[in-house]
């Protein structure tokens, strides 16, 4: 492991080692079984404005950035985060200065959020119960801090939806599907003869620069949203939008989006990595049953927004469908330094 710094010091060497290997383990755990370090060298620095960047504060940031570069799944950490703590296993320690380290934060206009170790709660300002710029966030566990970071763009939402929103398996819950295709398939618009649409072959790789389309059925009348996780973790509402305002689904007829009446294509775009689909069903208006939806809209939403969106008793059902793109033949032809700087990467402000 090699350092790129001239504030090094053996507690932070010591600390960016142990996150390492957390990471290494946490990803395991995940299921990330060709994540590792065998026969590779790290190498690791950090940018921006001097400051004393020393002690084992630096751990949390060295764990997330790890698991961003050898998941493997192009996921990267919102740039408007801050985060700050130590890490020891599986666990998130405290770290000492942490109301100086608010106040710095809270003087910058590009971050949002602050992720810090549950213990340092007590030892931030008062006023960080009260401001609204900046969202205090607590963690505990290393699993926490990437499922609140990264878990979206690494696929982890189908688990934590099982485990926190409540199954639709009442008999007269609907049943919706979801699946992507490529957009030069026939759609059933244009069908001269009865034919059955059905999802297609799980094709599980795309590329930059591929068209795609969604497919969408279910089993009763809906009216449904679609939110797209990108690769960055970011969700954006793909329906409703200004020119769909709404979207209805009768009983057992697949839709697409796009389609003739969007006048759009959706075409794959950097950052390559996992990306993901969800589709969210209601008996009436979805703006009217799901006042919540609005954030995301409004792209205010945060990962945790989505878990609490589907365990409201008003979404009759929801699907999701996840998919790899892989990186353009041209983007893979890149100098050292130039894939230092356009591969995934994550860029953390340390106090």
């Amino acid at each position: 492991m090699y350092f790129q710094n001239g504030a090094d010091n053996a507690v932070m060497r010591a600390s960016a080692a142990c996150a390492v290997h957390a990471a290494l383990d946490e990803l395991a755990r995940l299921g990330f079984t060709r994540a590792g370090i065998e026969g590779r060298a790290i190498e690791w620095w950090i940018e921006g404005p001097h400051a004393a960047y020393e002690g084992a504060s630096i751990g949390l940031a060295m764990a997330l950035a790890t698991v961003s570069l050898l998941s493997g799944s192009g996921a990267m950490v919102d740039p408007c985060t801050v985060v700050s703590g130590a890490v020891e296993g599986a666990q998130v320690l405290p770290v000492s200065a942490v109301a100086s380290k608010f106040n710095a934060v809270l003087r910058t206009v590009c971050f949002t959020r602050l992720l810090l170790p549950r213990p340092c709660l007590v030892d931030l300002p008062p006023e960080a119960r009260t401001n609204r710029a900046i969202s205090v966030v607590p963690v505990s566990t290393l699993r926490e801090a990437i499922g609140l970071t990264m878990g979206l763009a690494l696929g982890l939402a189908q688990q934590h939806l099982a485990a926190t929103a409540p199954s639709p398996a009442a008999a007269d819950k609907p049943h919706i599907d979801i699946w992507i295709e490529a957009e030069s398939l026939p759609d059933a618009s244009v069908a001269t003869r009865g034919i059955s649409i059905e999802p297609s072959a799980n094709v599980q790789r795309w590329s930059i620069g591929d068209a795609i389309r969604v497919g969408i059925r279910g089993t009763d009348t809906l009216h449904i949203a679609l939110l797209n996780i990108g690769a960055s973790g970011r969700i954006h509402c793909l329906i409703p939008n200004q020119s769909r305002p709404q979207m209805r689904i009768l009983p057992y007829d697949a839709v697409f989006f796009p389609d003739q009446q969007d006048d759009m294509r959706f075409v794959l775009s950097e950052p390559a990595g996992l990306e993901q689909l969800v589709v969210v069903a209601t008996r009436g208006p979805i703006l009217a049953a799901l006042p919540a939806l609005s954030r995301f809209i409004d792209h205010a939403a945060e990962p945790s927004d989505l878990y609490t969106l589907l365990a409201d008793p008003k979404v009759e059902a929801y699907a999701a469908a996840s998919f790899f793109v892989e990186p353009s033949a041209g983007s893979l032809t890149r100098s050292l330094d130039g894939a230092r700087r356009a591969s995934p990467w994550c860029s953390f402000d340390l106090g």
